[in-house]
């Protein structure tokens, strides 16, 4: 499974920033950082053609010990930030797309 860390611009900052550390120690991670990613044309792609899911709770958040019974994630896509931050990131990007579900939230 690869892990996508979006990340804001403040995080990466910190002195302890870990989703630097993993994607360092972890192959198939990448930090991606930003506020919007609407026109991220990397993101986009990895959305519309691999079975990703977006660890972020919510109300239709399913458990990832659910999920891993049935189901095998090519994408597990994490939001870095504080919950402000990070939920500003959903807010503009992930909450708008409800008629297509590209992924798939997890808690």
């Amino acid at each position: 499974m690869d892990i996508i860390i979006l990340q804001h611009p403040r995080e990466s900052r910190h002195p302890l920033n870990t989703a630097r550390i993993l994607e360092l120690g972890i192959g198939n991670c990448e930090v991606w950082v930003g506020e919007d990613f609407s026109a991220h044309s990397q993101l986009l792609r990895t959305l519309a053609e691999k079975n990703c899911y977006l660890l972020f709770p919510g109300a239709n958040a399913r458990a990832s010990q659910d999920v891993l019974q049935t189901e095998r994630p090519e994408v597990l896509i994490i939001l870095d930030g504080t919950w402000r931050k990070a939920k500003k990131i959903w807010v503009r990007f992930f909450s708008y797309d409800t008629a297509t579900p590209i992924y798939r939230s997890l808690r």
